[in-house]
């Protein structure tokens, strides 16, 4: 059995650069789904300090520039010192979902490392053209 595609079949989105991050909440710009059928999400992180914490959760809004919803059942799992230096991944079904999402990513502690890519793929257009990499 032939494997799909996946190259021709997703755009990687740069969120988060991976990089060292000050404390703080942090926001992406607005990602528009229009056109797209899912989405996946790519947390890593390096070593998180002690009593630190990293929090990524996904946010939706029917309009670019807001206001901005928490989706519940999308939040990535909370990153501490007991299980940094991890990839989490998530997906979210965006036939359901409100037109934009953005990351959110809540980070306690100055200096920690952390890098978040979105992954989308499109609806089946039967157009087999491959998208651009930008991450």
């Amino acid at each position: 059995m032939a494997l799909d595609d996946l190259a021709s079949s997703l755009a990687l989105v740069k969120v988060f650069k991976a990089d060292l991050w000050d404390s703080g909440d942090h926001y992406s710009e607005a990602l528009d789904t229009a056109g797209y059928r899912q989405a996946v999400v790519l947390m890593s992180t390096g070593a998180v300090k002690r009593n630190a914490s990293v929090t990524v959760h996904i946010d939706e809004s029917s309009d670019a520039s807001g206001p901005w919803e928490h989706i519940d059942e999308a939040a990535l799992p909370v990153v501490t010192q007991e299980n940094d230096t991890e990839s989490f991944i998530g997906r979210i079904n965006l036939d359901r979902r409100k037109r934009y999402i953005r990351i959110h990513a809540i980070i306690d502690q100055h200096d920690t490392f952390m890098g978040v890519c979105v992954m989308v793929q499109p609806y089946d257009t039967g157009n087999s053209t491959p998208f651009n990499f930008t991450c």
